[in-house]
């Protein structure tokens, strides 16, 4: 009885370190998830901004074009 309490608290910490190398990988994974997405963000936000002062440039040179017209 007592050799097999020995063995399964062997088994336990075994599968305990396993879990831990899992959630190790699984978090540092998430990091370079959220990091990525959050340049990806950054890099769509600063694209929206700049089509948006292109169109506002179109826009005021077609209204000039147009009352010189």
């Amino acid at each position: 009885m007592l050799r097999e309490l020995q063995a399964e608290v062997l088994q336990v910490r075994a599968e305990k370190a396993d879990l831990e190398v899992l959630l190790e990988t699984i978090t540092r994974h998430a990091d370079f998830v959220q990091a990525e997405l959050e340049r990806t963000v950054q890099a769509l936000r600063e694209e929206k901004h700049n089509l948006a002062v292109e169109r506002s440039r179109s826009e005021s040179l077609r209204a000039s074009q147009s009352a010189g017209s």
